[in-house]
Protein backbone atom coordinates (compact mmCIF):
# COMPACT_ATOMS: atom_id res chain seq x y z
CA UNK A 1 0.00 0.00 0.00
CA UNK A 2 1.44 3.38 -0.97
CA UNK A 3 1.64 5.78 1.98
CA UNK A 4 -0.02 9.08 1.10
CA UNK A 5 -1.77 11.80 3.03
CA UNK A 6 -5.00 11.33 1.13
CA UNK A 7 -6.16 7.80 0.61
CA UNK A 8 -8.97 6.57 -1.64
CA UNK A 9 -9.83 3.02 -0.55
CA UNK A 10 -12.18 0.48 -2.04
CA UNK A 11 -13.89 -1.44 0.73
CA UNK A 12 -13.64 -5.19 0.20
CA UNK A 13 -14.79 -7.49 2.99
CA UNK A 14 -12.33 -10.36 3.20
CA UNK A 15 -12.87 -11.40 6.80
CA UNK A 16 -15.85 -11.90 9.05
CA UNK A 17 -14.07 -10.06 11.87
CA UNK A 18 -14.71 -6.30 11.78
CA UNK A 19 -11.62 -4.23 12.47
CA UNK A 20 -11.30 -0.48 12.94
CA UNK A 21 -9.32 -0.17 9.71
CA UNK A 22 -11.93 -2.19 7.83
CA UNK A 23 -14.71 -0.04 9.26
CA UNK A 24 -12.97 3.18 8.22
CA UNK A 25 -12.34 1.81 4.73
CA UNK A 26 -16.02 0.89 4.47
CA UNK A 27 -17.08 4.31 5.76
CA UNK A 28 -15.06 6.46 3.34
CA UNK A 29 -15.76 4.28 0.31
CA UNK A 30 -19.21 5.88 -0.16
CA UNK A 31 -20.24 9.46 0.54
CA UNK A 32 -23.71 8.48 1.72
CA UNK A 33 -22.22 6.37 4.50
CA UNK A 34 -20.30 9.32 5.89
CA UNK A 35 -23.37 11.55 5.53
CA UNK A 36 -25.67 9.18 7.41
CA UNK A 37 -23.09 8.52 10.09
CA UNK A 38 -22.37 12.23 10.64
CA UNK A 39 -26.06 13.17 10.77
CA UNK A 40 -27.03 10.36 13.13
CA UNK A 41 -24.19 11.04 15.55
CA UNK A 42 -24.76 14.82 15.50
CA UNK A 43 -28.30 14.25 16.81
CA UNK A 44 -26.87 12.39 19.82
CA UNK A 45 -25.13 15.03 22.00
CA UNK A 46 -22.69 12.65 23.74
CA UNK A 47 -21.53 11.38 20.33
CA UNK A 48 -21.61 14.67 18.46
CA UNK A 49 -17.82 14.94 18.48
CA UNK A 50 -17.61 11.58 16.68
CA UNK A 51 -19.94 12.99 14.03
CA UNK A 52 -17.54 15.89 13.64
CA UNK A 53 -14.72 13.38 13.30
CA UNK A 54 -16.51 11.80 10.33
CA UNK A 55 -16.46 15.19 8.59
CA UNK A 56 -12.78 15.59 9.46
CA UNK A 57 -12.12 12.15 7.99
CA UNK A 58 -13.90 13.17 4.77
CA UNK A 59 -11.65 16.23 4.44
CA UNK A 60 -8.44 14.35 5.18
CA UNK A 61 -9.16 11.49 2.79
CA UNK A 62 -11.01 13.20 -0.06
CA UNK A 63 -10.54 16.94 0.30
CA UNK A 64 -12.34 19.99 1.67
CA UNK A 65 -15.04 19.98 -1.03
CA UNK A 66 -16.10 16.47 -0.02
CA UNK A 67 -16.10 17.47 3.64
CA UNK A 68 -18.35 20.45 2.92
CA UNK A 69 -20.67 18.24 0.87
CA UNK A 70 -20.91 15.65 3.66
CA UNK A 71 -21.60 18.35 6.28
CA UNK A 72 -24.18 20.14 4.11
CA UNK A 73 -26.20 17.03 3.28
CA UNK A 74 -25.95 15.81 6.87
CA UNK A 75 -27.34 19.18 8.00
CA UNK A 76 -30.26 18.81 5.59
CA UNK A 77 -30.98 15.36 6.99
CA UNK A 78 -30.85 16.71 10.54
CA UNK A 79 -33.73 19.08 9.80
CA UNK A 80 -36.09 16.20 8.90
CA UNK A 81 -36.95 15.38 12.55
CA UNK A 82 -37.70 19.06 13.15
CA UNK A 83 -40.14 19.22 10.24
CA UNK A 84 -41.80 15.97 11.28
CA UNK A 85 -42.33 17.21 14.84
CA UNK A 86 -43.61 20.56 13.60
CA UNK A 87 -40.87 22.60 15.26
CA UNK A 88 -38.80 25.33 13.68
CA UNK A 89 -35.59 23.96 12.17
CA UNK A 90 -33.72 27.28 12.59
CA UNK A 91 -32.22 26.33 15.94
CA UNK A 92 -31.13 22.98 14.53
CA UNK A 93 -29.48 24.71 11.58
CA UNK A 94 -27.56 27.00 13.93
CA UNK A 95 -26.50 23.98 15.96
CA UNK A 96 -25.34 22.26 12.79
CA UNK A 97 -23.25 25.25 11.75
CA UNK A 98 -21.64 25.44 15.18
CA UNK A 99 -21.03 21.70 14.98
CA UNK A 100 -19.52 21.49 11.48
CA UNK A 101 -17.71 24.77 10.84
CA UNK A 102 -14.90 24.37 13.42
CA UNK A 103 -14.35 20.76 12.33
CA UNK A 104 -14.24 21.72 8.65
CA UNK A 105 -11.90 24.65 9.23
CA UNK A 106 -9.44 22.77 11.41
CA UNK A 107 -9.51 19.71 9.15
CA UNK A 108 -8.64 21.97 6.22
CA UNK A 109 -5.71 23.42 8.20
CA UNK A 110 -4.46 19.94 9.07
CA UNK A 111 -4.91 18.64 5.53
CA UNK A 112 -2.89 21.55 4.14
CA UNK A 113 -0.18 21.85 6.80
CA UNK A 114 -0.03 18.24 8.06
CA UNK A 115 0.78 19.65 11.51
CA UNK A 116 -1.28 18.88 14.60
CA UNK A 117 0.68 21.53 16.49
CA UNK A 118 -0.24 24.26 14.02
CA UNK A 119 -3.85 23.07 13.99
CA UNK A 120 -4.10 23.41 17.78
CA UNK A 121 -2.46 26.84 17.58
CA UNK A 122 -4.94 27.99 14.91
CA UNK A 123 -7.90 26.72 16.95
CA UNK A 124 -6.64 28.60 20.01
CA UNK A 125 -5.95 31.84 18.16
CA UNK A 126 -9.31 31.81 16.35
CA UNK A 127 -11.26 31.33 19.58
CA UNK A 128 -9.18 34.01 21.30
CA UNK A 129 -10.04 36.37 18.45
CA UNK A 130 -13.73 35.45 18.69
CA UNK A 131 -13.65 36.14 22.43
CA UNK A 132 -12.03 39.53 21.92
CA UNK A 133 -14.56 40.50 19.24
CA UNK A 134 -17.46 39.45 21.46
CA UNK A 135 -16.17 41.61 24.32
CA UNK A 136 -15.58 44.57 22.00
CA UNK A 137 -19.02 44.46 20.36
CA UNK A 138 -21.25 43.59 23.29
CA UNK A 139 -21.61 43.03 27.02
CA UNK A 140 -21.08 39.29 27.40
CA UNK A 141 -21.08 39.33 31.21
CA UNK A 142 -24.48 41.05 31.34
CA UNK A 143 -25.82 38.80 28.58
CA UNK A 144 -24.80 35.60 30.34
CA UNK A 145 -26.06 36.94 33.66
CA UNK A 146 -29.53 37.30 32.15
CA UNK A 147 -29.40 33.95 30.36
CA UNK A 148 -28.35 32.08 33.49
CA UNK A 149 -30.98 33.79 35.66
CA UNK A 150 -33.68 32.91 33.12
CA UNK A 151 -32.51 29.29 33.03
CA UNK A 152 -32.49 28.99 36.83
CA UNK A 153 -35.97 30.53 37.04
CA UNK A 154 -37.28 28.16 34.36
CA UNK A 155 -35.84 25.10 36.12
CA UNK A 156 -37.43 26.06 39.45
CA UNK A 157 -37.34 23.30 42.03
CA UNK A 158 -35.79 20.81 39.60
CA UNK A 159 -32.31 22.04 40.50
CA UNK A 160 -30.72 22.65 43.91
CA UNK A 161 -30.68 26.15 45.34
CA UNK A 162 -28.04 28.23 43.60
CA UNK A 163 -25.56 30.08 45.86
CA UNK A 164 -25.83 33.86 45.75
CA UNK A 165 -22.48 34.46 44.07
CA UNK A 166 -22.72 31.64 41.53
CA UNK A 167 -24.40 33.49 38.66
CA UNK A 168 -22.12 36.58 38.75
CA UNK A 169 -18.99 34.40 38.95
CA UNK A 170 -19.97 32.10 36.09
CA UNK A 171 -21.28 34.97 33.95
CA UNK A 172 -17.84 36.58 34.20
CA UNK A 173 -16.06 33.63 32.55
CA UNK A 174 -18.85 31.99 30.52
CA UNK A 175 -17.59 33.30 27.18
CA UNK A 176 -14.12 31.91 27.83
CA UNK A 177 -15.55 28.60 28.99
CA UNK A 178 -17.54 28.17 25.78
CA UNK A 179 -14.57 29.19 23.65
CA UNK A 180 -12.36 26.72 25.52
CA UNK A 181 -14.91 23.93 25.10
CA UNK A 182 -15.09 24.69 21.38
CA UNK A 183 -11.32 24.32 21.08
CA UNK A 184 -11.38 21.10 23.09
CA UNK A 185 -14.29 19.43 21.28
CA UNK A 186 -13.13 20.51 17.81
CA UNK A 187 -9.59 19.29 18.40
CA UNK A 188 -10.90 16.00 19.81
CA UNK A 189 -12.81 15.55 16.54
CA UNK A 190 -9.63 16.34 14.59
CA UNK A 191 -7.65 13.84 16.66
CA UNK A 192 -10.21 11.08 16.06
CA UNK A 193 -10.46 11.89 12.35
CA UNK A 194 -6.70 11.93 11.91
CA UNK A 195 -6.36 8.68 13.88
CA UNK A 196 -8.89 7.00 11.62
CA UNK A 197 -7.25 8.38 8.48
CA UNK A 198 -3.79 7.28 9.60
CA UNK A 199 -5.09 3.72 9.98
CA UNK A 200 -5.69 3.70 6.22
CA UNK A 201 -2.34 4.98 5.05
CA UNK A 202 0.22 4.88 7.85
CA UNK A 203 -0.79 3.03 11.05
CA UNK A 204 0.85 4.54 14.13
CA UNK A 205 1.47 7.92 12.51
CA UNK A 206 -1.14 9.70 14.62
CA UNK A 207 0.44 8.55 17.87
CA UNK A 208 3.85 9.98 17.00
CA UNK A 209 2.25 13.18 15.70
CA UNK A 210 0.24 13.66 18.90
CA UNK A 211 3.23 12.99 21.13
CA UNK A 212 5.08 15.73 19.22
CA UNK A 213 2.33 18.32 19.70
CA UNK A 214 3.51 21.62 21.17
CA UNK A 215 2.14 25.16 21.40
CA UNK A 216 5.37 26.83 20.34
CA UNK A 217 7.39 29.87 21.37
CA UNK A 218 5.00 32.57 20.16
CA UNK A 219 1.99 31.05 21.88
CA UNK A 220 4.12 30.52 24.98
CA UNK A 221 5.03 34.21 25.07
CA UNK A 222 1.43 35.29 24.51
CA UNK A 223 0.20 32.91 27.20
CA UNK A 224 2.79 34.07 29.71
CA UNK A 225 1.85 37.73 29.20
CA UNK A 226 -1.88 37.02 29.38
CA UNK A 227 -1.55 34.84 32.49
CA UNK A 228 0.48 37.48 34.34
CA UNK A 229 -1.70 40.39 33.23
CA UNK A 230 -4.91 38.55 34.15
CA UNK A 231 -3.57 37.72 37.62
CA UNK A 232 -2.44 41.29 38.29
CA UNK A 233 -5.31 43.27 36.77
CA UNK A 234 -8.33 40.94 37.12
CA UNK A 235 -9.56 42.25 33.76
CA UNK A 236 -12.49 40.10 32.64
CA UNK A 237 -11.37 39.79 29.02
CA UNK A 238 -7.92 38.59 30.07
CA UNK A 239 -9.44 36.02 32.44
CA UNK A 240 -11.51 34.63 29.57
CA UNK A 241 -8.50 34.54 27.25
CA UNK A 242 -6.63 32.65 29.97
CA UNK A 243 -9.21 29.85 29.79
CA UNK A 244 -8.80 29.54 26.02
CA UNK A 245 -5.00 29.49 26.21
CA UNK A 246 -5.06 26.96 29.03
CA UNK A 247 -7.05 24.62 26.80
CA UNK A 248 -4.30 24.67 24.19
CA UNK A 249 -1.68 23.95 26.83
CA UNK A 250 -3.90 21.25 28.32
CA UNK A 251 -3.63 19.39 25.01
CA UNK A 252 0.13 20.03 25.06
CA UNK A 253 0.25 18.57 28.58
CA UNK A 254 -1.64 15.48 27.43
CA UNK A 255 0.94 15.03 24.68
CA UNK A 256 3.63 15.09 27.36
CA UNK A 257 1.88 12.38 29.39
CA UNK A 258 1.55 10.20 26.30
CA UNK A 259 5.28 10.62 25.66
CA UNK A 260 6.03 9.56 29.23
CA UNK A 261 3.75 6.54 28.84
CA UNK A 262 5.40 5.58 25.55
CA UNK A 263 8.76 5.65 27.32
CA UNK A 264 7.62 2.67 29.36
CA UNK A 265 6.64 4.17 32.72
CA UNK A 266 3.85 1.63 33.20
CA UNK A 267 0.62 0.41 31.65
CA UNK A 268 -1.57 2.10 34.30
CA UNK A 269 -0.08 5.58 33.93
CA UNK A 270 -2.29 6.86 31.09
CA UNK A 271 -5.55 5.38 32.44
CA UNK A 272 -4.77 7.01 35.80
CA UNK A 273 -4.24 10.37 34.08
CA UNK A 274 -7.60 10.21 32.32
CA UNK A 275 -9.37 9.13 35.51
CA UNK A 276 -7.83 12.11 37.30
CA UNK A 277 -9.01 14.42 34.51
CA UNK A 278 -12.59 13.36 35.29
CA UNK A 279 -12.54 13.07 39.08
CA UNK A 280 -10.04 15.85 39.69
CA UNK A 281 -11.81 18.52 37.64
CA UNK A 282 -10.79 21.35 37.34
CA UNK A 283 -7.52 20.96 39.25
CA UNK A 284 -6.23 18.13 37.06
CA UNK A 285 -6.85 20.23 33.94
CA UNK A 286 -4.96 23.16 35.43
CA UNK A 287 -2.08 20.85 36.37
CA UNK A 288 -1.91 19.41 32.84
CA UNK A 289 -1.98 22.88 31.32
CA UNK A 290 0.84 23.86 33.66
CA UNK A 291 2.79 20.78 32.59
CA UNK A 292 2.29 21.73 28.95
CA UNK A 293 3.40 25.30 29.60
CA UNK A 294 6.57 24.17 31.39
CA UNK A 295 7.39 21.62 28.68
CA UNK A 296 6.89 24.30 26.05
CA UNK A 297 9.86 26.18 27.52
CA UNK A 298 12.05 23.45 29.00
CA UNK A 299 11.33 20.49 26.68
CA UNK A 300 10.76 17.92 29.40
CA UNK A 301 9.91 15.29 26.80
CA UNK A 302 13.41 15.25 25.37
CA UNK A 303 14.79 14.31 28.79
CA UNK A 304 12.28 11.48 29.09
CA UNK A 305 13.01 10.06 25.65
CA UNK A 306 16.79 10.15 26.23
CA UNK A 307 16.49 7.81 29.21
Amino acid sequence: MRVTWRFYPIAIVTESVITLTGFVEWLVARHYRMILMAAALALLPPLGVVGQAVVVLAVLTQGLATGIFVAAVATALMTVPAFISGTQPAALLVLALVNWLPALGLAAVLERTRSLSLTVQVATVVMMAATIVYFMTGSPVDTWHGVLNEYIAAMGDRIPEVPAGFVPAVSRIMTGLLAAMTVLSSMLAVFIGRWWQSRLSNPGAFGSEFRGLRMGTVMGLVAGLVFIAAALTKITLLENLTLVLMTGFLLHGLAVTHTIAAAGIGSLFLPAIYVLIVVGMPYAEVALAGLGFVDNWFDLRSRVTRR
